[in-house]
């Protein structure tokens, strides 16, 4: 991986919990984490869809799996049909911060206004015992209004 900028590593100094030298090591290291969240209509045992690999479940995240490995998801068609989708870990949080600040009784609107859709939006169902209101997920001018 390039070098970062040093102006950009100049921004990060004096911000708190900012530790310049683990942040360089982990940036320089050659291991790359991947991880997944399974689609809970269409998926639910993660050592089916990945038999070859060991698995770890994200701890903030219903269907989060850390894997040993990056396979080519091309190739899976367990992938095209959605039963699963790539997605960085810290990503996820979204649902830990979800079920910690909003009350589940409440009813809730949702928007997700995110490039790739179904991407953050799945982690608006397990924190609510139902799906919210007006989730919506498309990119289309009429995918885009909250109901």
């Amino acid at each position: 991986m390039p070098a970062l900028p040093q102006a950009f590593i100049d921004t990060l100094k004096g911000l708190p919990g900012y530790d310049e030298a683990a942040f360089l090591a982990v940036h320089d290291s050659p291991v790359r984490i991947t991880s997944v969240r399974l689609q809970p209509q269409k998926a639910q045992d993660v050592s089916a869809l990945f038999p070859q690999l060991e698995t770890q479940r994200v701890p903030w995240a219903t269907g989060g799996y850390y894997l040993s490995t990056r396979p080519s998801f091309t190739f899976d068609p367990q992938f095209h049909a959605g039963a699963y989708y790539v997605q960085e870990a810290s990503s996820m949080f979204l649902e830990e911060a979800l079920r910690q600040t909003v009350l589940s009784a409440a009813p809730l609107k949702a928007l997700d206004l995110c490039a790739a859709p179904e991407a953050k939006a799945p982690c608006c169902r397990p924190p609510f015992p139902q799906e919210p209101a007006g989730l919506e997920r498309g990119h289309t001018a009429e995918g885009c209004i909250a109901g």
